[in-house]
């Protein structure tokens, strides 16, 4: 999460669009190269990468617990925003 605060506090702080969908709300044009191969846009990419992985590798851990009480808090606590 800190590094994708980081990486999220860069982005702004440069005005480069993190996604497509906010590149397309701001009105860049897809395929700009100056802001699709921007070095913070491509960490923020492999950021989501890893953190979908820790996810994954989170609710395996809360499938394999047996105290139903307790698995249920560990998905809540995946599953927060």
């Amino acid at each position: 999460m800190k590094e994708q605060n980081l990486v999220l506090s860069e982005l702004g702080r440069q005005r480069v669009a993190k996604d497509y969908d906010e590149q397309k709300v701001r009105g860049i044009a897809r395929g700009v190269v100056s802001v699709e191969e921007h070095p913070h846009r491509l960490r923020y990419t492999e950021v989501q990468i890893t953190l979908k992985h820790i996810k994954q590798v989170l609710r395996e851990r809360a499938d394999a617990e047996f105290n139903p009480k307790l698995k249920a808090e560990m998905i809540r606590v995946i599953e927060a925003k």
